[in-house]
């Protein structure tokens, strides 16, 4: 991996649509083999669990239907196997963000970037960039889930109360109601790069997600809108197999007297039916690292462009090095910090003249 032939792509930059994009793009092109490397370390293992647990779902759901039957022992074991699922997705989310924004944040830090990059290096910030994304998510999670569910039942009671041409008026307010919580929910996309990108509380870097989000509103949607067409795209292409299987399956099932899909029914068949659904998780999941690079370098470009944080590090910088003080935590452990000082001084001279074109 080649990286000292590219110029680094900086996080914080205002940039256009096309930018945002490209600088996606390139990121992940030049960094694709510690990404996927550290990805399908971590995401394997979670996708080979999750694999079963999809495929038992896909399972209970299809015989459900060739009975037309609802018994207790069947709503247990499909809400096992659903919390199951819902646990593994949440765990593979926390670490898929605390991965690919421990890896970026490694990819400044260092100054070969990703280059030769290990897992000792990484493990401590990777564990702790891992916790803090299932912190942040188990929070956001349950803050819509009691938002969601207050906004239904109390529209619900309101709507059953009244009577005639106010059901209309209640009508219109949830709809209005549901419109405000999708304007709320693409600022609120910002959230996990915001907090796992810097070393800020939660609630802050919340405060500061939806901040920012609803500066750039429009420019955010539209960036989600192509982010999940990658997502949606990559996923269904590797799920294809699987779904078909899946509906083999389900037809077989349904109609047993169809004895040309008895191989359905065959150890090969379900296990080939597993190993498509572990190989659709982990293509959703890998797609998934895209879209989180894309709102990475979406809330640099929103931090530079609402708050100029740029600005203010380079200040920071210009102060630390008026102090006589190392710029750069990185080089004073490599110890570079102590070259001669004539090195120091065209140091200075340089970042003088980086902070005066500002």
């Amino acid at each position: 991996m080649k990286t000292t032939v590219r110029p680094r792509i900086d996080l914080y930059v205002r940039r256009s649509f096309s930018e945002k994009l490209s600088a996606t793009f390139d990121f992940i092109s030049e960094n694709i083999r510690p990404l996927f490397r550290y990805l399908s370390v971590f995401l394997l293992p979670l996708c080979i669990v999750g694999g079963v647990c999809y495929t038992t779902l896909m399972g209970q759901i299809s015989s459900e239907a060739s009975h037309a039957s609802s018994d207790m022992g069947f709503l247990v074991g499909l809400g096992t196997n659903y919390l199951l699922l819902m646990a593994v997705s949440l765990f593979a989310a926390a670490l898929l963000t605390g991965v690919v924004y421990t890896l970026m944040q490694q990819y400044w830090a260092r100054p070969n970037r990703l280059e030769g990059i290990s897992y000792t290096e990484i493990k401590a910030q990777l564990w702790h960039s891992v916790r803090r994304s299932a912190g942040a998510l188990v929070l956001v999670g349950i803050i819509s889930l009691v938002v969601c569910v207050a906004a239904f039942v109390g529209s619900g009671v309101l709507i059953a109360a009244t009577d005639g041409s106010l059901q209309i008026g209640m009508s219109i307010l949830v709809i209005l109601l549901l419109v405000a919580l999708a304007v709320l929910f693409i600022p609120c996309t910002l959230i996990l790069p915001s907090y796992l990108l810097t070393t800020d509380a939660l609630w802050p870097s919340v405060k500061r997600a939806v901040r920012l989000g609803f500066h750039v509103w429009g420019g955010l949607l539209g960036m989600l809108i192509v982010l999940y067409m990658v997502v949606t795209l990559v996923s269904y292409a590797l799920g294809i197999p699987f779904m078909g299987l899946t509906m083999l399956s389900a037809l077989a099932t349904i109609d047993s007297s169809m004895s040309s899909l008895s191989f359905t029914s065959s150890t090969w068949f379900v296990l080939v039916s597993y190993l498509t659904g572990m190989l659709f998780l982990y293509g959703m999941y890998m797609a998934m690292a895209v879209m989180m690079v894309g709102l990475g370098f979406y809330y640099g470009h929103a931090a530079e462009k609402v708050d100029g944080v740029s600005m203010d590090e380079a200040v920071d910088k210009f102060e630390a090095l008026g102090d006589g003080q190392p710029s750069d935590p990185a080089e004073d452990d490599l110890g570079l910090a102590d070259d001669t000082t004539a090195t120091a001084d065209a140091t200075l001279e340089r970042d003088i003249d980086q902070f005066d074109k500002l």
